[in-house]
């Protein structure tokens, strides 16, 4: 599956930048830190499926890499991932598990990455907010001025124990699901 993954920390999560408030939700302000709690979403939702361990890692490269604006040392595409989804056994508990929507999304950013390179943080956050909330269920966006933030709603606090405020660098780009194809147009 592409290049060789370093087995050092596998399994390990770095937990995201969060500032935690005694009396209330956890704060999330930061790009990084919003990104990594978003990437997370998609991989709790139904179906989830049995993976090998090579997929396993390359979603925890992927999003220490991206997390941490590092070179990528996998590459993800749709192929690779197809092939690491164990067919014959998709609920067995003796694998590890991936979100179908995990699948997908790493798919989209996979082929959008130029070699070594993820596609930015900032335009990936905001593909992922389009598919995850396309509502505005959770997450809004403001504008004050020229400035753009993502927040949360109050819907969102309470159902992920979450408070979201962060600043964007540029005006948000909206997607439907029905975007799928389009999305490593946008992402490079």
């Amino acid at each position: 599956m592409g290049d060789v993954v370093d087995l050092k920390n596998v399994g390990q999560k770095t937990p995201p930048r969060r500032r935690r408030r005694a009396d209330g939700p956890t704060r999330l302000t930061t790009e990084r830190g919003l990104f990594r709690w978003l990437f997370e979403r998609p991989d709790d939702r139904q179906p989830r499926i049995a993976v090998d361990e090579g997929i396993a890692r390359a979603k925890e490269d992927f999003l220490d890499a991206v997390s941490d604006a590092k070179r990528l040392r996998v590459t993800l595409c749709w192929q690779d991932l197809f092939q690491g989804i164990k067919w014959d056994n998709v609920q067995s508990s003796a694998y590890a598990r991936c979100g179908v929507e995990l699948l997908q999304l790493l798919a989209a950013f996979g082929s959008a990455a130029r070699p070594g390179h993820p596609p930015s943080r900032a335009k990936m956050i905001g593909l992922m907010v389009s598919t995850l909330d396309p509502d505005g269920s959770f997450l809004t966006y403001r504008c004050a001025g020229r400035r753009w933030t993502l927040e949360s709603t109050p819907e969102c606090t309470v159902m992920y124990g979450v408070e979201v405020r962060v600043a964007l660098p540029n005006a948000p780009n909206r997607f439907s699901r029905r975007d799928l194809d389009d999305w490593d147009e946008y992402l490079i």
